[in-house]
């Protein structure tokens, strides 16, 4: 998928819901989501999503921190939603922009559009820049 196919899907999926949290995106859709205990080590899976006999499920490690749960679902919803009928689809990298397939690319350019306010970003962004300014400028009169 180009970005703009997933930036559309992600729109497409806001309008229709009316919600951007990917718990309550998945309750809406009919999408059932178990939380199973997976460890913590890094090769732990993160998340799966598996469709069988029309069900849809995706399931979380529960070991992990909620903000990645989080993460870990909107990844996962993109997989229920975008790639439905392409097999098991397993989280194991903890790196948002793991670039090792291009399903998983897909899914984390989705999360990332659900989850993260482009001005809220361009907020932070200019804060940032900003306080670095005025750090360099300190840091010049010196």
């Amino acid at each position: 998928m180009t970005y703009a196919e997933i930036s559309q899907s992600v729109e497409r999926l806001k309008k229709k819901y009316d919600e951007t949290d990917p718990f309550r995106l998945c309750n809406a859709m009919g999408i059932v989501v178990l939380r199973q205990a997976m460890g913590i080590h890094p090769d732990a899976v993160k998340g799966f999503f598996l469709e069988s006999k029309r069900i849809r499920t995706i399931t979380i490690n529960s070991d992990l921190p909620d903000v990645i749960q989080r993460i870990i679902v909107a990844h996962e919803l993109c997989h229920a939603i975008n790639h439905r009928h392409t097999g098991l689809h397993a989280f194991h990298e903890v790196a948002l922009f793991d670039q090792t397939s291009l399903l998983e690319k897909d899914a984390n350019l989705f999360a990332a559009e659900l989850l993260l306010d482009d001005q809220a970003v361009l907020d932070a962004l200019n804060k940032t820049n900003v306080s670095l300014s005025i750090r360099y400028l300190e840091n010049e009169k010196k």
